[in-house]
Order: C-alpha cells, then structure tokens, then sequence
C-alpha cells in the first residue's frame, strides 16, 4: 500500500489517499486436435504404428491459459484495466 499526500491541510493535518495495487485474472481454455498419421503410409500402417492415436479426426488436448493484470485502480474507471480489452487478449489466445 502507498500512501500520497495530496495535500496540506494546515498544521498537523495531512491528507491522504491510498494507491492499492489490484490483480484480476481472466482465464481461458481451449482445445486443440492433432492426428498421428502418415500420409505416404497406409491406414493399416499407420494404425499398428500408432495405434487409435491415427484415426480422424485426431486426439484432443485441452489448455488453459490464465492472464493476471496487476496495478493501481483508475481512478475514472475504477477498475486495474478495461475488462473488455483483456476478455479481448484472453480470446486471442484461444485461438
């Protein structure tokens, strides 16, 4: 926490505001497919070589990506950062 004197107020009086950092996290997940296949390989090949790992439409994995802001409050807005902007960065990662 930091305190900042904004201004005087007379002898012995301070005014005070406090700066208090915030976090906000935002997370998102995705999925991604991916086939083990071989392309100049039969489907027979390919299924003793790789198993169930060859069929279409692939495997998935599922990810997670969580983003963290961290800082002062605006005082207009009252928020660390515009929320639409980091749901915006959250889902450009997602893709």
């Amino acid at each position: 926490m930091v305190h900042r004197a904004l201004a005087s107020g007379g002898p012995g009086l301070l005014v005070l505001t406090l700066a208090v950092a915030v976090s906000l996290t935002r997370t998102v997940g995705f999925r991604a497919l991916h086939r083990l296949y071989r392309t100049d390989w039969s489907e027979a090949r390919n299924r003793e070589a790789f198993g169930p790992l060859s069929d279409p439409p692939g495997h998935p994995h599922d990810y997670q990506c969580a983003v963290t802001v961290r800082g002062p409050l605006d005082p207009t807005m009252g928020m660390v950062m515009d929320l639409a902007e980091l749901d915006r960065v959250g889902e450009a990662l997602g893709r």
